[in-house]
């Protein structure tokens, strides 16, 4: 590009080159082989068999990246963000892989942190633009390459990990605090190395931004399901009962959990989020049966009992054996027999499904749906 420099009022003429990577390494080889090199005609033959392989493969390269751009591009932005994301993940296995296995050499074992590179990377770009994520990777990229860890990155101390006035957050940053305290490395490793790359100014705050973003990445997807219930039933009652209810409910479910892909975007948590949308839809349905004005305590009743069916769910997916027959039990009568909000079940099929002594993995799927599933039901059937 013919450009004009202007510095001092003195005016240049200039030629400016823009080249990729690819370009700068053609031009490195052909100016140390040939550009003033007065022996070339002697060697004429090997230099230009040389060249000719060398253009081959770049121009193989260069046909591959080009390709590689034309795919990402005509993805939608949620395909090319999360493609970022895997490069992310993957430059943090390149860069952290063989140290933190060295940190861990005790454990006689190479151990795998790809599950926290994977979760860590989504929590770093979380809730950002395209635009943005494009910023903050260039930037952590940087940072990567000359990220220097050692054993003392990872020990943190019980009085950092706390959240103050955030009741919302307070007792799922206890579970969270007591998976990084504990022998679990790779909670304490996922968190130490957030802690790095964020550069904070305080343990505190970071440790409240890593909480504040496990949960949101429920959160901002069930949002718009939510805002559909909103719609119909009192805001009021929605963010009293219904919101506090899927918070505790989540939590709940992740401390008898305690895995890193309850987190992590794929498949298991696409399973949890549709058991959540299914459990808004199921109050959608069934909209017309909250009954509750000015009574307070129903407010705190209904919560309970909408956690704990949401709770109950999730296990029934992730976990079905931390879940008894007799909570399944407990809660269909509570269900059952709740005056405030009439949840039209199936309870006789409920019962039905339930042996005296276990509940096997099959048959939690089809409660996880029985719970929801509205019924018609008689008038003198209804909750009285």
């Amino acid at each position: 590009m013919d450009c004009l420099w202007i510095h001092n009022e003195v005016t240049t003429p200039i030629e400016l080159q823009i080249k990729s990577l690819v370009h700068m390494f053609w031009g490195e080889l052909e100016h140390k082989l040939i550009y003033k090199n007065y022996s070339y005609d002697e060697q004429r033959g090997f230099y230009k068999d040389i060249m000719d392989s060398i253009e081959g493969m770049l121009s193989n390269i260069d046909f591959q990246l080009s390709t590689i751009n034309r795919h990402l591009n005509s993805k939608g932005q949620r395909e090319q963000k999360l493609r970022m994301r895997e490069m992310f993940s993957a430059e943090m296995y390149i860069n952290l892989q063989k140290d933190l296995n060295n940190l861990y050499i005790d454990y006689n074992i190479d151990l795998d942190f790809r599950e926290v590179y994977t979760l860590l990377s989504q929590l770093l770009l979380l809730g950002k633009t395209y635009k943005g994520i494009v910023r903050e990777l260039s930037s952590q990229m940087n940072e990567l390459a000359n990220l220097k860890i050692s054993e003392d990155d990872f020990i943190f101390q019980s009085t950092d990990l706390v959240i103050e006035g955030e009741s919302h957050l307070t007792d799922f940053g206890e579970n969270v605090s007591k998976l990084i305290l504990s022998e679990d490395i790779f909670w304490g490793v996922l968190f130490g190395l957030y802690v790095k790359l964020k550069e904070n100014e305080s343990i505190k705050l970071d440790f409240k931004q890593f909480v504040e973003n496990l949960y949101f990445t429920f959160s901002l997807l069930y949002g718009e399901k939510l805002s559909e219930l909103n719609e119909l039933l009192d805001e009021n009652a929605v963010q009293k009962i219904v919101a506090p209810a899927i918070t505790c409910g989540l939590v709940e479910s992740f401390k008898a959990y305690k895995e890193m892909d309850f987190f992590i975007e794929g498949a298991l948590k696409d399973e949890i989020l549709k058991v959540i949308e299914e459990f808004i839809d199921s109050l959608i349905y069934q909209v017309d049966n909250y009954s509750v004005d000015e009574i307070e305590n129903a407010e705190k009743e209904l919560q309970i009992i909408l956690t704990e069916k949401l709770r109950i769910q999730i296990l029934l997916l992730v976990k079905a054996e931390n879940i008894t027959v007799e909570e399944v039990r407990e809660l269909k009568l509570k269900l059952e027999t709740n005056q405030y909000w009439v949840f039209d079940l199936d309870f006789e099929q409920i019962e039905s499904l339930l042996p005296d002594y276990k509940i096997p993995g099959e048959l939690g799927v089809n409660l996880i749906h029985l719970l929801n599933n509205r019924v018609e039901r008689k008038e003198e059937n209804k909750n009285d």
